[in-house]
């Protein structure tokens, strides 16, 4: 498990981060699903399927609650997903962080040079994403797709 620092939950429970296993899986795509409406997104016209991707899981108790997919490539990490599941309880600042420990331990340098434009407007995403490039063009938003 990964320290996500003193993140919390709902009624004072511990936030922990850990990788996804291979028992996940099926909580991953339903997770998915259920919260965007499919398990593949499109992003600059190419469809990929973010449970196929690095990730994060994040826990309220021992319940899975957030998730963070991401994918290494030419040097860079690109986030591909990042749903807290609860909004402000310091989950999807935690998931940055494990990403951010993750990218670091890769030797991947800072770049924020192609940061979406709804980065700007959260503060908590754009300091955690300090070494993991969020790579849509402004401009062009990554989305899911409907089956």
């Amino acid at each position: 498990m990964i320290d996500p620092g003193s993140g919390q939950g709902h009624a004072d429970e511990a936030i922990s981060i850990r990788q996804p296993r291979p028992s996940d899986r099926e909580w991953i795509l339903g997770f998915l699903r259920d919260r965007w409406g499919s398990d593949r997104q499109v992003a600059d016209g190419q469809v990929f399927y973010p449970a196929d991707h690095l990730g994060f899981i994040a826990l309220v108790g021992d319940e899975p609650t957030g998730l963070l997919t991401y994918r290494i490539e030419d040097g860079s990490c690109e986030v591909t997903l990042l749903d807290s599941g609860r909004k402000q309880t310091g989950i999807g600042s935690a998931l940055l962080r494990a990403v951010e420990v993750s990218a670091r331990e890769r030797g991947l340098p800072p770049d924020l040079a192609g940061h979406d434009q709804r980065q700007s407007r959260r503060p908590a995403l754009l300091s955690a994403a300090r070494l993991c490039a969020l790579k849509t063009s402004p401009g062009r938003r990554g989305s899911f797709s409907r089956a």
